[in-house]
């Protein structure tokens, strides 16, 4: 079961990619992520592998992606209204 949920987890984020590839590719050039949504990315797909390990890290990692993730877009947020 665990196995299949990986997978599951693998396959979304790779389809979440493609679409924002997509949406992103049509008018306007696409930016790269800064350092905080990628790291928060890093987190949540390491998070992924670690959950079979020990769910602690696996929830732990899942949720300091989600966090980093939040404060950049806060962040970015506050500097387009500026």
């Amino acid at each position: 079961m665990g196995t299949v949920s990986i997978g599951i987890a693998i396959v979304a984020l790779a389809l979440i990619a493609v679409i924002f590839i997509f949406k992103w590719g049509k008018g306007k050039r696409a930016q790269k992520p800064s350092k905080w949504a990628f790291l928060g990315m890093v987190f949540v797909i390491a998070s992924i592998f670690f959950s079979d390990i020990n769910r602690f890290w696996g929830y732990g990692l899942m949720g300091a992606g989600v966090i980093l993730s939040v404060i950049d877009l806060v962040r970015t947020e506050r500097q387009a209204k500026q």
